[in-house]
């Protein structure tokens, strides 16, 4: 019992205990006190009255958690703030500390210390004298004040985790903001004005500086030494230097500042792994974005503009430049010495100088970007090993190069689209550069070489450019291959003065001018493999060049197929041509006989003959198309060269005979140049652009007994002279006859019928259109002249056959003696003119070899289908031969003594030129009871009883039939009627007999 009373005296004596020491701390523990401050004594107008004139003193007597609040006033002193204190100025523009000139104005040391409200000026004018400094502090809060005239505005130094807010620099002489060896703290909306450095951060990591706004500093930003700070949305304005300014610092984030009229907008110096992003950088001085020495900065989505340049790196390597819009600088983006760089999926537009370039830069990417309007979009000069793919390029209003490489080797070009530039790309002194599947349209001039060698053109598109697809200049052992190049308005591809190139595997065509042109000494280039076609002039053109034409495949150009002009050692082999073919010229021999042109070479699937320096011989029957080379005594006859760019072909060559051919459809039926003493008769020249062309030299030539039609020009003399043209046929040309320059020509005995000009002479009648009185002239279809007159002076009473005023063909040139007829010659009897479908012919001449496709052989491709009737096969006696279908033919040979049905497929007028022997004795034929179909092997028309000879109509024969297939008419041969050459017939024989067919 008493124990029990003892423990609960004790319980009651300790709980009074705790109630004593409880109510003695809260004695001790005092309130947070506000002291107030006025620096007039005893008669401010403070509310409450002044503790104290001095804010130091207030400080000194103050404890931690209070607050010291000052009134306006000027207090001339050095304060320090080594306490929790909360300092606060009645009005920051009136509430002034003055340092005197000496020390920080606010020294804070302590922790956890807030100060607003406050105008400090006059710190010491040492590094470390500021107008408030922070000194190895933490979560400190320094807000809303204004710093003017100090060494540094406001300073942290070796503290953390504090904010500087609202607050005004203004007027300092080194810093506005200094943090020093300070990390994690918020520097916002803050304004520095007119400090060497705005906001200055030194050794000090993982800062936020934002929405601050600096104007008239040295530098805007400064961040050196220092990592992981953010310095986002600042607005910096008017900077003499650099707006942000990176120095030794690594993983900062630059974003969304608005930097304006800097000298430098952002510069990173020594500064890595960065990221730069969103940020308005316009109207530098220097540069907007300024890299020197940085490496592995992200510099993103920027808007750059109004920079010299926009972006610039200078020794940088390993950045990413993406997604910017780079408008209106002097250059958009501009790298030196600079490596392994991506410039990806920026906007470049309107700069004034280059989109990008580089200088002296290798292994950079260029990808994905988009450039319109300005001079020149990529450069690069002295650069190595970059790549340029995927960009879209369009210079519509500037008309500026796309891609310029000067003096750079091994890049890479690919995938881009280039549109609307002067030069899409070009190359200058550059080698080993490749450049692959871009698209070169609507440029001046699509891909241009100057000085370059050993590139690769491969797999490009190259179109409706304004001059040429592709073109080199002085370029060597460059390859160009398997490039479409088309429709572009002067040359397809073009090489200049360039030597050792591959051209290759290349689509060329629809081009206004010429396919592929080389010229001016380039020589030993390979032309091979190419599809050239329907381009508006030659389809691959060599001038004053040695080169290997090989391989091609050349098509309807509106020119020459292949043209050497004054070219030596040329080599062309195994090229295809179809309605085209090979065209030499050049003044001097070896322009005409270095060449090594073989037979591997077709002009519609039939052999192109060049024979150089050959004397005799006859030219193999069934060739494309022949050239002679300083040939001498070579016969040409009874070939049919068509659609080709010259049927036949002669320089410097001497009494050649040329006689008996069909040249039609080509642009220049027979051409000669330079050659002499040849005889060329009997041809046939129809749908040419020039059906016999006298050229350069060529005199004492002799044209006779040609039909020259439905050409352009039908004869055309330039520079030749002495040549006689007689007895031809000169039709339906646009311009029959045409002398240039040539003189004493003696043109007679043709005859000019429904050209359009029938001729024309430049020579001051320096020919003569006429072979005197009583031969006469020519014949002329649109002379209005009358025949009442004969005599050398047409003044004898009584016709003659000759008009009797001269025609004119114009002031100084005439036909004195105009004939009133056609001159009357015998025809050529070596051709049939066929039309499209069905026709009943036969062959006059007699065939050693009765081979069905040797026999046609000259119109092999004109027709589908042959067919004749064998009497003497009851059964089966329609035998059939149809092109291309092997199985069912029965009719193999055709021969003199039989006609025969040909469908001919080609529109317009088919000549067929008859091969074989002129027959010299009667040739018989076994005629058969009922329908015979018989040719006609002779050479001159005979009535039917003439043509009968010895057979009598009515007794042997009484039914003869052939068939006009201009007309779809059959006519049954009447006694006045002709057996004609060429024609078929059908005879109706009543009994057997033989025929025996009268010459």
């Amino acid at each position: 019992m008493n124990n029990k009373i003892v423990a609960i005296w004790v319980s009651l004596a300790m709980m009074l205990g705790l109630i004593v020491i409880i109510i003695e701390i809260a004695q001790v523990v005092e309130a947070p006190t506000t002291w107030y401050v006025d620096d007039v004594p005893g008669s401010g107008p403070g509310n409450p009255p002044e503790d104290f004139t001095s804010i130091q003193d207030a400080i000194n007597a103050a404890i931690d958690g209070d607050t010291i609040f000052v009134y306006n006033g000027t207090y001339i002193e050095n304060v320090i703030v080594n306490k929790i204190l909360t300092l606060t100025g009645e009005n920051k523009n009136t509430t002034i500390v003055d340092g005197g000139w000496a020390n920080d104005v606010i020294y804070v040391s302590s922790n956890w210390v807030n100060i607003s409200g406050f105008t400090v000026t006059h710190s010491g004018v040492n590094w470390y004298d500021a107008g408030i400094d922070l000194d190895s502090v933490e979560q400190c809060r320094i807000t809303d004040n204004i710093a003017t005239d100090n060494s540094r505005g406001f300073l942290l130094y070796y503290s953390n985790r504090s904010t500087l807010f609202s607050n005004n620099a203004v007027d300092n002489w080194d810093f506005g903001f200094s943090i020093r060896n300070s990390n994690n703290n918020t520097i916002t909306e803050n304004n520095a004005t007119n400090s060497d450095i705005g906001f200055y951060l030194l050794y000090s990591n993982d800062n936020t500086v934002f929405k601050n706004i600096g104007w008239n500093n040295g530098d805007g930003i400064c961040v050196s030494y220092s990592r992981n700070n953010t310095v986002k949305h600042n607005n910096i304005s008017s900077i003499w230097d650099r707006g942000v300014y990176l120095y030794y610092s690594n993983e900062n984030q630059v974003t969304g500042n608005n930097l304006s009229h800097c000298y430098h907008g952002i510069h990173l110096d020594l500064s890595d792994f960065n990221n730069v992003r969103d940020n308005l950088v316009s109207f530098s001085t220097e540069n907007g974005i300024y890299l020197d020495n940085s490496h592995k900065n992200n510099i993103s989505s920027n808007d750059v503009s109004n920079n010299n340049p926009g972006i610039y790196l200078d020794t940088a390597h390993d950045n990413d430049i993406t997604g910017n819009n780079v408008t209106d600088n002097d250059y958009g983006v501009f790298l030196f010495e600079s490596l392994n760089n991506s410039i990806d999926e920026n906007d470049f537009i309107s700069n004034d100088a280059d989109g990008i370039y580089l200088d002296s830069s290798s292994n950079n990417i260029i990808n994905n970007n988009y450039f319109s309007q300005n001079p020149d979009s990529i450069t690069l000069f002295s650069s190595t090993n970059n790549s340029i793919t995927n960009n879209n390029v369009s210079n519509f209003v500037t008309r500026s190069w796309a891609v310029m490489l000067e003096g750079s080797s091994y890049n890479r070009i690919n995938n881009n689209n280039f549109s609307s530039n002067i030069k899409a790309i070009s190359l200058s002194s550059s080698s080993n550069n490749n450049i692959t599947n871009n698209n070169v349209t609507d440029n001046w001039i699509g891909i241009d070489l100057y000085s370059s060698s050993n590139n690769s053109i491969t797999n490009n598109n190259a179109y409706l450019n304004e001059a040429d697809g592709l073109y080199l200049y002085l370029s060597s052992n460059n390859k160009i291959m398997n490039n479409n190049v088309y429709l572009n308005d002067i040359v397809g591809i073009e090489v200049i003065t360039s030597t050792n190139n591959t051209i290759l595997g290349n689509n060329v065509y629809s081009n206004t001018e010429k396919g592929i042109y080389l010229g001016f000494a380039s020589n030993n280039n390979n032309i091979s493999k190419n599809n050239v076609y329907s381009n508006k002039e030659d389809g691959i053109f060599l001038i004053s060049s040695n080169n290997t034409i090989k391989s091609n495949n050349i098509s309807s150009n509106d020119g020459m197929g292949v043209h050497l002009a004054y070219s030596k050692e040329i080599i062309v082999s195994n090229n295809t041509m179809t309605n085209d073919g090979i065209f030499i010229w050049g003044p001097t021999v070896e322009h005409w006989n270095t060449h090594n042109i073989d037979t591997s070479n077709t002009v519609n699937s039939k052999p192109v003959y060049y024979l150089k320096n050959q004397t005799g011989g006859i030219v193999p029957f069934g060739a494309g198309e022949i050239i002679l080379a300083n040939c001498s005594n070579v016969k040409i006859e009874q070939q049919n060269c068509n659609y080709s760019s010259c049927g036949i072909e002669l320089g410097f060559s001497t009494n050649n005979t040329i006689i008996q051919n069909n040249v039609s459809n080509n642009d220049y039926g027979i051409c000669l140049g330079w050659s002499k003493g040849n005889n060329i008769s009997n041809n046939t020249a129809f749908f040419n652009n020039n059906g016999i062309f006298i050229d350069e030299e060529s005199n004492e030539n002799n044209f006779k007994e040609n039909i020259v039609s439905n050409n352009y020009y039908g004869i055309s003399l330039d520079d030749s002279f002495d040549n006689t043209i007689s007895v031809n046929n000169v039709t339906n040309n646009f311009f029959g006859i045409g002398m240039s320059i040539p003189s004493n020509n003696l043109i007679y005995h043709n005859n000019f019928i429904n050209n359009t000009v029938q001729a024309y002479d430049y020579t001051n009648n320096a020919n003569q259109w006429d072979n005197g009185y009583p031969l006469g002239g020519n014949y002329w279809s649109n002379y209005v002249g009358v025949d009442k007159f004969k005599g050398p002076n047409q003044d004898i009473p009584g016709s003659d056959g000759i008009g009797d005023t001269n025609y004119s063909i114009d002031s100084d040139s005439v036909d004195n003696y105009p004939l009133m007829e056609p001159y009357i010659y015998q025809s050529l009897e070596n051709y049939t003119l066929l039309k499209q479908g069905w026709n009943l012919i036969s062959i006059p001449f007699i065939q050693i070899n009765q081979n069905l496709i040797k026999v046609l052989e000259m119109i092999d491709g004109y027709y589908d289908a042959v067919q004749w009737y064998d009497p003497t096969d009851p059964n089966d006696p329609w035998k059939h031969n149809r092109v291309g279908k092997p199985y069912g033919n029965d009719l193999f040979e055709i021969n003199e003594t039989q006609s025969f049905w040909i469908h001919i497929t080609h529109p317009g007028d088919t000549i067929f030129l008859y091969n074989g022997t002129q027959p010299s004795v009667i040739q018989t034929i076994q005629i058969y009871k009922g329908w015979n179909m018989v040719g006609y092997p002779s050479l001159t028309n005979h009535n039917r009883t003439e043509g009968l000879n010895n057979l009598i109509f009515g007794t042997h024969v009484d039914a003869i039939l052939t068939y006009n297939a201009a007309k779809q008419k059959w006519i049954k041969l009447g006694p006045s009627d002709y057996f004609e050459p060429g024609k078929g017939y059908y005879i109706h024989a009543k009994e057997e007999c033989t025929w025996e067919v009268p010459l």
